[in-house]
């Protein structure tokens, strides 16, 4: 994985204030795990305040697990921004909805999401990390968004028109 300090990366679409407080508390927890060291300390006690002993030890357990399944089997190099970066990035917006997706069971749309972040023989192991992140954070009172299903482009109507022109 890497970090990335381009502020006009692609990716970036969205701003962290925009997302709930959960999201907020998960991308930070992962961008200090990447850093490591005395930021990933502070995670872990960012944790402890959040949640209850016994959950936080094991949200940081699960969240250390998952970023190294993430970064072992990924597909490509995965993009995190720094800690106090206020962009987030598509790999982070999907991280977000992988978990996001688990709590609100949506089985079929976490899978996509894990097939597009890691390789087949990552996936379980990821999963099972992120199945323990979304009960601990679940439990601990942070609910993500669930996923938006897909609209159409085009309704009906239209398209009937379109194959009648």
């Amino acid at each position: 994985m890497s970090e990335s300090r381009d502020q006009s990366f692609r990716g970036a679409v969205r701003r962290c204030p925009d997302f709930c407080r959960g999201e907020r508390f998960m991308i930070g927890a992962l961008r200090r795990w990447l850093r490591g060291g005395e930021d990933w300390q502070r995670a872990i006690r960012d944790a402890g305040r959040h949640l209850k002993p016994a959950l936080a030890m094991s949200f940081t357990n699960a969240l250390n697990s998952l970023g190294e399944g993430l970064g072992g089997g990924a597909r490509r190099m995965l993009r995190l921004r720094t800690p106090l970066s206020n962009h987030v990035s598509a790999d982070e917006r999907a991280i977000i909805a992988l978990v996001g997706a688990i709590q609100h069971d949506r089985f079929e749309h976490a899978h996509a999401l894990l097939n597009y972040l890691v390789q087949d023989h990552a996936g379980r192991t990821v999963m099972i990390h992120a199945v323990t992140i979304a009960k601990t954070m679940a439990k601990g009172g942070f609910n993500l968004a669930a996923p938006v299903a897909h609209r159409p482009i085009w309704t009906p109507d239209q398209i009937r028109l379109r194959a009648i022109a």
